[in-house]
């Protein structure tokens, strides 16, 4: 698991206040004005999410390289809404950490320290339900390790050494 979110709700309930405190007053008002816009919108608006995207990808990096390869990823907006709908239930019932139990393969979590996303909502939850787990906590790193200056050499050095491990 790269980046993950939390399995449990507790933690995810912080992850938006963490990216608000990361922008300035001006950024942290339009993403608020968009939040409020787009819950009121039939989410077709590709320019408001796009918008809205583009502010909050900001707080997810420590120090983002100049060369790292974007991808332009077209999301299909109610396809969004309907995954991460689902998800969120699954994650506040219980159900997505409980599934979790069925898992029987080595899994490894890579996070960094800068990620939005809590580093415990993955350890700590995670480490409870699954036999065979280890967690790499990567420093100075956001939310995509393998295109972070301070990170990526140990992120690729951690998942080439456990794949030829296992």
């Amino acid at each position: 698991l790269i980046s993950s979110g939390p399995f449990e709700q507790h933690y995810a309930s912080g992850i938006m206040n963490t990216r608000l405190n990361r922008l300035g007053a001006e950024e942290r008002a339009r993403v608020e004005e968009l939040m409020s816009l787009l819950s009121n919108a039939e989410l077709k608006d590709r320019e408001m999410l796009s918008e809205f995207r583009e502010l909050l990808a900001k707080t997810d990096h420590f120090d983002l390289l100049e060369d790292a390869e974007r991808v332009e990823v077209n999301i299909d907006a109610e396809i969004y809404k309907s995954v991460w709908t689902e998800a969120s239930e699954m994650r506040s019932s219980g159900e997505l950490l409980e599934s979790g139990k069925k898992i029987r393969c080595p899994v490894l979590a890579v996070h960094g320290d800068f990620d939005p996303h809590p580093a415990e909502g993955v350890e700590i939850t995670l480490s409870r339900v699954l036999k065979d787990f280890k967690f790499r906590l990567l420093e100075r790193c956001g939310h995509m390790p393998w295109m972070e200056r301070h990170a990526r050499e140990e992120f690729y050095r951690i998942v080439e050494a456990e794949l030829e491990e296992g």
